[in-house]
């Protein structure tokens, strides 16, 4: 089996694959492997998933969520045929499985059919499908889709309750009603106000196209309510947002080495479990730490890695010399502002931000992790907003006594990271790599000046 290193360049088309045997893999912009298919002619096979519209509804669904297609080429269609068997039994992808056979995964409806229609989730199988209906899905199982049913039905004037009440007195005790949750439309008799009905209309044109703004508006929900400390609106504003995740993305293609996924499910369920504890928006596939080493305003120093589904990436290591004479403490720099550490770390952010941003934006961190503790977690916040990235996940972390300690942005408490908790493990070692990864370059740095100044003696 032939394949390039984990941390293979990008293509942007399809065309750009090998004609040969092999097993394509197509992920979601949460890193995860959502489909898993073979073929004799890689580059054919891809490409005709993106020439043109598939009849199928299923096909055109999945084609939504794609935001990554790996490939593995093989020496035989033999052999892939054996590696697609062994990887859709070790990974699962929720695709495969929904292609095979019609098991009840949940939609997003917009119930045209009824009088007064409005936004619910809705089983396949479950509940007969009426034609009149607009669906959007099928979905994985997740806790934040009914929130955004409700968000949506909320937002745009639609009526809150499964069955309209029909008594006087039912509608009296509405829930919704009495709380102002609902633009109540039984209110108006038999007649369907016109409004209503464009109001659905726009819902089902949203759900359509305007999800990435509506991310956004999340994005921003999520920061604010745990800023007052208001956790549990915080929480359904971030599992709405996950809902959201990889329904729409570019698609780009690489070739990797069919061990980068042979321990993917372990490490898959690790960052969902790093995820899920410290309470992140965003599924951390892509990971940047980053760390400053100085001795003396000559050597300071910076460095970002990149670790990608838990392993190293160094395609995309970064180093850096400090460049603002205030962060170094460098020339006449009072003795209070000497070694900003935290200024230092401000520019190394913002320097790495800006350059992905300009030449490669599909690469952004989902989550960007900065050696130290609070000062260092401000300094990375203030780079992020400067350079309009505020949405990627933002954490330091800290050597404690007795273990080290995590600092999430927006968050009040401090997290413990134990030696044997799991979750934790590749954000030590992403610590540990951005250290290393710096420190070679200051001693570089270091030594060429030491040659130097022999050779002129």
């Amino acid at each position: 089996m032939t394949a390039s290193g984990g941390g293979a360049t990008s293509m942007k088309r399809p065309e750009d694959i090998p004609s040969k045997p092999g097993v394509y893999l197509m992920k979601d912009s949460a890193g995860r492997v959502i489909y898993v298919g073979k073929a004799k002619a890689l580059n054919k096979r891809v490409a005709s998933y993106f020439s043109r519209p598939s009849s199928d509804s299923k096909i055109n669904i999945l084609l939504s969520r794609i935001s990554l297609v790996d490939y593995i080429v093989c020496a035989s269609e033999r052999e892939a045929l054996i590696l697609e068997d062994k990887l859709i039994k070790k990974l699962r992808p929720f695709y495969n499985t929904l292609l095979r056979d019609d098991k009840t995964y949940p939609f997003l409806k917009v119930s045209f059919s009824e009088r007064f229609p409005s936004v619910s989730v809705w089983r396949a199988k479950a509940i007969a499908k009426n034609p009149r209906d607009k669906m959007f899905g099928p979905y994985p199982e997740t806790p934040g889709l009914r929130r955004l049913a409700f968000r949506v039905n909320e937002t745009f004037g639609l009526k809150m309750c499964r069955k309209i009440p029909s008594a006087e007195t039912e509608r009296k005790n509405c829930f919704y009603l009495q709380t102002a949750k609902c633009s109540a439309p039984c209110q108006e008799g038999e007649t369907v106000p016109e409004d209503y009905v464009k109001s659905a209309l726009r819902a089902a044109r949203f759900l359509s196209k305007g999800l990435g703004d509506f991310r956004k508006t999340l994005g921003e929900e999520i920061k604010k309510y745990a800023a007052n400390l208001e956790f549990e609106k915080a929480a359904a504003s971030r599992d709405m947002f996950r809902t959201l995740e990889g329904m729409s993305a570019s698609v780009r293609f690489r070739e990797v080495n069919a061990k980068v996924y042979e321990n993917l499910s372990s490490v898959t369920e690790n960052l969902r479990k790093l995820r899920d504890n410290l309470g992140l928006m965003h599924f951390p596939s892509k990971i940047d730490c980053a760390d400053i080493s100085n001795i003396g305003a000559s050597y300071a120093v910076g460095s970002v890695v990149r670790f990608t589904l838990g392993e190293p990436d160094k395609n995309l290591y970064r180093r850096y010399k400090i460049k603002n004479a205030e962060a170094r403490g460098a020339g006449n720099i009072p003795p209070t502002l000497k070694q900003n550490d935290f200024a230092m770390m401000k520019e190394v952010v913002a320097r790495r931000i800006a350059r992905l941003k300009r030449e490669s934006p599909d690469e952004l961190p989902d989550l960007f992790v900065v050696d130290g503790g609070k000062g260092q977690l401000s300094a990375a916040a203030e780079a992020l907003e400067r350079e309009a990235a505020g949405a990627i996940d933002l954490i330091s972390i800290a050597k404690g006594s007795v273990a080290d300690e995590i600092f999430v942005r927006g968050a009040k408490e401090s997290f413990a990271a134990a030696d044997d908790e799991t979750a934790f493990a590749v954000i030590r070692r992403a610590r540990n790599e951005a250290h290393r990864f710096a420190v070679a370059y200051h001693r570089k740095l270091r030594d060429a000046v030491f040659v130097q100044g022999r050779q002129k003696q």
